[in-house]
């Protein structure tokens, strides 16, 4: 073999590897281009859903921490946290955080709340807004009933 065959090819082996280590770069760098995009995307999806509502609520009820009395509730989401307001001047306000959406089922015309019924306390769990998803504010896990304010299927 003689000298210059020896030289093109001790050349190529770098330029080979250097090859192969810039199309594993772009190829990198087009993954996490993508994943962005899609990232955003997805962000794009989950805008947070705001509504406003009205409920009267015969019975006391604990929300969140805060024992609440029977009356009427003005209540809004901004997608992050539900506010309930009392009607009356002197009564709670309380703000209980979304720990996740709930699918449809049915399309009722008005608001729905679900309260889980432990022992004789009731706990406002869920929040359903008319003809939206709804949402849940509270997770119960021990052995629990249901009483239903609102909706096509209330029941106490």
């Amino acid at each position: 073999m003689d000298t210059s065959s020896r030289n093109t090819k001790e050349k190529e082996i770098p330029m080979n590897v250097a090859s192969k280590c810039h199309g594993k770069k772009l190829f990198r760098t087009g993954i996490v281009a993508a994943s962005f995009v899609l990232a955003l995307a997805g962000l794009a999806d989950t805008r947070p859903s705001q509504f406003r509502g009205k409920a009267t609520i015969d019975f006391p009820f604990v929300a969140g921490t805060t024992q609440c009395p029977a009356g009427s509730y003005d209540f809004e989401s901004d997608g992050m946290k539900i506010t309930l307001r009392s009607k009356d001047p002197k009564g709670p306000t309380v703000i209980m955080l979304i720990v996740t959406r709930l699918g449809r089922h049915d399309r009722d015309a008005e608001p729905e709340f679900i309260f889980d019924k432990v022992g004789d306390q009731l706990k406002l769990s869920e929040i359903w807004p008319a003809k939206e998803d709804g949402y849940l504010v509270l997770v119960t896990p021990e052995g629990h009933e249901h009483r239903v304010i609102g909706g096509s299927n209330q029941h106490k």
